[in-house]
Order: structure tokens, then sequence, then C-alpha cells
């Protein structure tokens, strides 16, 4: 698209503002190309398809209505123009404003823009780290076969039994406001000492046998699902019905062949360590992934502005405090719950996604400065990957979720290529690689 002005200031760090005019003449030829598509779009009686005026065309859609399309599709054509010309490469649109629009005038706005700005690369090639083991211990094993045991327990009813860790309550309770009459009795079932209950009658069983009450006080959020006790000082009264003893199942033969169908537990066991080896192996990838990435922050530079990653944070506690809602979760209940304040995750949020951002401009700047690329034929591939794990398939997708798809996986895959080149240079493989081919080539003219 031409441009009748483009200019651009750096209001605050990493901060870009662009003015941006477009002449009367695109304008009036973008709109001709609006009313083209409608026409072929609109059905109007009377008309062949394609051939309806202008005029019948507007008194359909309405001349706000396109207005309104013709500016957005200018902007948009006209902001791309302007990024590549000045070669910025933009996170996000803090302010859009419209400084004038008409066919006459033509289109003039400004657009602060949160910007990465140039990305100083250190010597990536200099890179150093120690790959992590991978050891698995009769320790691990035993500790995993313990874990797999208590996923199988049984359960027996004993009258005169104190409720321990594990045991499975019957419960009767009940739930009333100080200021109430006393409410409507309820039953439940649940495992002493585990889990997370609000009011925490899991932790109040404890100790108590069939026949034993108790009562507690307890202040429900404010946010609490239940309107009539959110936000009350409320009286819970509790009386124990049964206390059901967990035992757990013996490790031997039958226990293999319950848990995953072994005929002996020797059997079990070495699938149990296979199964952990495979585990501590792709912890150590995730380890030397994570000692690359924090090398590769430490040298290199790349100045994200606040308020992108401000929003970014704000973004990721907006979704987690919808998710919350949908699941009808207090926010409070969720802190005693993760033993972390909305603060807290907010902080860690921001910090993650500093993180993640500037991580992809360095990789993406590697991948261009040593051609790593990779090809359509596997992105498209990876993309039905990842839409077949989304419980979706392509065709129950519109066109921008295909590209947002797309870009996941094109991004996935430059990443995974980018830091296999850096894990070969980082843990010395490229140098013997390098050396083995050296050896190679002497050979072959020896």
């Amino acid at each position: 698209m031409r441009l009748s002005h483009l200019e651009s200031v750096e209001v605050e760090p990493a901060v870009i503002r662009l003015t941006v005019g477009v002449p009367p003449e695109e304008v009036q030829r973008e709109l001709r190309h609006l009313m083209n598509q409608l026409r072929r779009m609109i059905h109007v009686r009377g008309f062949r398809p394609g051939k309806a005026p202008d005029a019948i065309i507007r008194r359909h859609v309405g001349d706000e209505n396109i207005r309104s399309q013709l500016l957005e599709g200018l902007i948009s054509k006209a902001y791309e123009e302007a990024i590549s010309r000045e070669e910025l490469l933009p996170l996000m649109v803090q302010r859009l404003q419209l400084k004038h629009f008409s066919e006459e005038e033509g289109l003039m706005f400004e657009a602060d823009l949160a910007v990465c700005k140039e990305i100083k690369l250190g010597d990536y090639r200099s890179i150093r780290v120690e790959e992590p083991s991978v050891e698995v211990t009769e320790e691990d094993v035993e500790e995993e076969l313990q874990r797999l045991r208590e996923r199988f327990p049984r359960f027996r009813l004993d009258e005169s039994r104190e409720a321990q860790v594990g045991d499975r309550v019957r419960l009767r309770y009940r739930i009333t406001p100080v200021d109430e009459a006393d409410g409507e009795e309820r039953t439940t079932l649940m495992t002493a000492g585990e889990g997370y209950w609000f009011p925490p009658l899991n932790e109040h069983v404890l100790g108590k046998k069939a026949g034993d009450e108790g009562e507690v006080e307890v202040v429900f959020p404010e946010d609490f699902p239940n309107e009539r006790l959110a936000g009350k000082n409320c009286r819970v009264w509790f009386r124990v019905e049964a206390v059901e003893a967990r035992e757990l199942p013996e490790l031997d033969d039958e226990f293999a062949k319950l848990a995953a169908g072994f005929e002996t537990f020797e059997e079990l066991k070495e699938e149990v360590r296979s199964e952990i080896w495979f585990r501590k192996e792709r912890e150590a990838r995730r380890e030397l992934i994570r000692r690359i990435e924090d090398e590769l922050l430490r040298i290199c530079e790349v100045v994200i502005p606040k308020t992108f990653v401000e929003a970014l944070s704000e973004d990721a506690v907006r979704n987690m405090l919808e998710q919350l809602r949908r699941d009808g979760i207090p926010v409070q209940v969720w802190e005693q719950m993760t033993k972390k304040t909305l603060d807290e995750f907010r902080k860690e949020a921001m910090e993650g996604g500093e993180r993640a951002v500037k991580l992809r401009f360095i990789i993406e700047e590697v991948a261009k400065r040593e051609g790593i690329t990779v090809s359509e034929e596997d992105v498209s591939e990876y993309a039905l990957t990842l839409i077949e794990r989304s419980g979706r398939t392509p065709n129950e997708l519109n066109e921008d979720e295909v590209l947002e798809f797309l870009s996941s996986a094109r991004w996935q895959l430059l990443r995974e290529k980018v830091i296999d080149f850096l894990a070969d240079i980082a843990t010395g493989k490229e140098e013997g690689k390098q050396t083995s081919e050296n050896e190679q080539e002497a050979e072959t003219k020896d």
C-alpha cells in the first residue's frame, strides 16, 4: 500500500509512536474493492449477482458498516506497510488514535507500539553447559511401586477405629451462618487428611471414630459460590457415621496382575524401572534446555517494554480467575490450596512471560543467523498433530484458528531445531562430530 506520510518516534524505552498517512486515492481504491466484494456477496432481487449499484448495496449494508469495514481494512494494511518499512518487531499496540478519515482527505492515524528493540546476540557458540546425567536407583523404583500400590486400596469397615490419614470416612454435617437457625443436614464421603475441602472437615475428622461429633467456626470467602454462605461466619457441625480403614495390597504377583496385567511382580518392577528411566530422560532434557536458555538470557540483550510484560501478566491472572469462576473455586480457597497469593501468581506470570518473549526473539535471531529453517510439510504435519491433541478436527476450525495452529507448530519445530543445534555445541557434541568428520576425510585421502 502507498503511504502519504510515515513518522516514527520513540516516546519511551521500547515504545514507538507511528504516525501513518494514506492518500485519498488509496482510500478510494480500497472503497471500490470493498464495494465489489459486498456486491458479490449480497443477492439483491431484480439484479444479477454482482451487478447491484452502489446505492442499493449501501442501503442493504448501511453507510456506517461500510465505513467501519473500510477503516479496519485500511488501518490493517497501512500498519503492516509501516512496520515493514521501519523494520519494527511489534509486540502489541498500546494505543490507536484516528486523526482524520474521509475519501477526500485520506486517512491519518497514530499507533503506539510496544516493540522489541534491536536484539544483541552474545557469543552463543561459546556457551558450555553440563548435560544432566540419568540414573534410576532402587529407591526410585521402590517409591514408584509404593505410589502405584496406593492407587489400589481396599477399605474395611472398623467401628472402633479412629480415623487416620487415608481412611475413608462417611460424614453427616450441617453448615449454618451464626445468625440463623440450624440448616439442613447433609452426608458426604471423604478421605481423612487428604485432598482439599472447605470447610476443612477432612482434617477435623482425624482421630475420631464412628459416633463422634465436632463443631468448628469458619468464615467463608466473599466469592464463595453459595451466596447464602459467602462472606459469613458459620458454625459447621459434623458427626462421623463410619470409618473404613485403608489397607494396601501386598507387592506380589497378584498385585502385578491387578495393577498392570503382568504375570509376575518382577515383570512389573522392570516396567516401572523403564518408565522411570524415560521420565528422567525427559526431565534431563528439560533441565538441559533450561541451562542453555539461562545462558542465552545472560549473554544476549533484548529490551522488552514493561507495559507489555504487565499486559501478559494481567492476561494470565484474568484467565486464571475466569477458570476459578467456572470451577466454582473462591480465590481464597485457591490461595490456600496452592499456598500462593494472587500477587505472587501475578509476579510469576510477569517473570515467566518476559522470559518466554525474550527467548523467542533470541532463538528466532539465532535461527536466522545460522540458516536454520523448518519445512512447510513438517509444519503442516505437526499442526495436524496439535489439532488432534486439542480434541478437534481441521474442519471444525475457522481460518484464524488454523493459522494459529500453524504458527504454533512452526515455532515449536523451529525452537526444537535451534535448541538441538545449541545443545550439540554447549555439550561438546558438535566438536566431536567435527573431529569425526575430519578423521574420516583424512582416511579417505590416505
